[in-house]
């Protein structure tokens, strides 16, 4: 289900970010983590890479799939077209209110199976 909403937010799975966010959000949801920055560490321990690589990754796989995702998928999954994060300027999503987002949306997805 994590892939079909990625795919649905345009975000390429041929990134390792796409990677590094998909295993974070299966940690946060499989294994109740409530900190990102944990499943950061466990992720970049076992890609043998850093927790800043991890972030980057993530930060510009969400950045190239959000500019080119229509509308009404960001609608559906994000409950608007909003794309500004005010607090720093970036017309982007962060990566914890990415991660944030996702899950509330399948979780909603969930329930109604």
């Amino acid at each position: 289900m994590i892939p079909k909403v990625l795919d649905k937010l345009h975000l390429n799975n041929n990134r390792k970010g796409y990677l590094y966010l998909k295993e974070t959000i299966e940690l946060m949801h499989d294994e109740r983590m409530t900190v990102v920055a944990d499943a950061y560490i466990m992720i970049a321990s076992r890609h043998h890479v850093t927790v800043s690589t991890i972030q980057s990754c993530i930060a510009s796989c969400i950045k190239d799939g959000i500019t080119h995702c229509p509308s009404e998928n960001k609608i559906e999954v994000f409950g608007s077209d909003v794309e500004i994060n005010r607090r720093n300027g970036r017309n982007y999503y962060t990566n914890v209110e990415f991660i944030i987002y996702v899950m509330n949306y399948l979780h909603k997805k969930i329930k109604k199976i």
